[in-house]
């Protein structure tokens, strides 16, 4: 049901083989899943509660603890999850860039910029997650710096030196747009 994405379905079922005695932990994080996409936040931390020790460094498990806690609005908890998941997995580009995402919607500009240094110095960055920070980031004037930091390991992608011009124009940086 979670792959048809029949979430109301999937919720059923899998609390069902729960309360039959079912304790994998991946079905708890299933679960967990589906009450987000239902909107029911509340109750996938609940379920996350009870996932245990196995997952507790899981990425996924951190990702959707982190977009349960922005959707009810605890985004100091979201901050934290995303941070110390980052550390954990070092190489998880996704989790940076939700970073970025909670730390432009709470307008953590300097963190926010923090954020993108450590996907510029990140071996693994690919051009859609150099796209999507630069997206996210154009109109934060302190970033200016680290987002053609992070554009410089594309020299030659136009959509990034495109994506980048349009935000010089868009944050009012036309100068900085003519050098492109």
């Amino acid at each position: 049901a979670v792959a048809r994405e029949d979430f109301e379905t999937a919720a059923v079922q899998l609390g069902a083989a729960i309360e039959l005695g079912d304790q994998a932990p991946v079905v708890s994080l299933y679960l967990a899943h589906a009450q987000m996409r239902l909107g029911r936040a509340n109750d996938a931390l609940v379920r996350l509660e009870n996932v245990g020790s196995s997952l507790e460094s899981g990425l996924s498990a951190a990702l959707i603890r982190a977009r349960a806690y922005r959707a009810i609005g605890r985004s100091t908890e979201a901050y934290e999850t995303l941070r110390d998941a980052s550390s954990r997995f070092e190489d998880s580009m996704l989790l940076v860039i939700e970073l970025i995402v909670l730390c432009v919607e709470r307008e953590l500009l300097g963190e926010s910029v923090r954020w993108i240094e450590v996907a510029a110095s990140r071996e693994n960055v690919e051009p859609e997650d150099a796209l999507a920070i630069i997206e996210l980031s154009y109109r934060n004037p302190n970033a200016l710096e680290a987002l053609e930091q992070l554009a410089l390991r594309f020299r030659g992608d136009p959509d990034i030196q495109g994506h980048l011009a349009y935000g010089y124009a868009e944050a009012g940086h036309a100068d900085l747009d003519a050098r492109l």
